[in-house]
């Protein structure tokens, strides 16, 4: 198995700490873009053929505003690869998600 991806949100407040951290970790500078749809602003980190997001609401409409309102952030997505997933229910082909109760919100995606 291999981690593909993963993606967190934060606060606005937390963004640019959560940038320094992810760029000390990995010593790379991201990649930044505010998507207007789903209103969100975007640290993109890649390294060794991994994805890090750093993500935070840019308007009052944004897709992971009411996650960060009720959870404070936390781990939205996590992408990997070479998972067997038979048997629970995950449609595969391209790729599935899974998303137990116990994860709050967040969902594994399976390449």
């Amino acid at each position: 198995m291999r981690i593909k991806a993963a993606a967190f949100a934060v606060d606005n407040r937390d963004y640019e700490r959560a940038k320094d951290y992810f760029r000390g970790l990995l010593g790379v500078e991201p990649q930044e873009e505010i998507l207007k749809f789903p209103q969100i602003k975007v640290a993109r980190f890649e390294r060794d053929g991994c994805v890090f997001e750093v993500m935070t609401p840019a308007g009052d409409r944004s897709h992971i505003l009411p996650f960060v309102k009720e959870k404070g952030g936390g781990i939205v997505s996590i992408t990997v690869e070479g998972l067997e997933v038979e048997g629970l229910d995950v449609p595969l082909g391209s790729g599935g998600f899974l998303a137990p109760d116990f994860l709050k919100g967040a969902i594994i995606r399976v390449l």
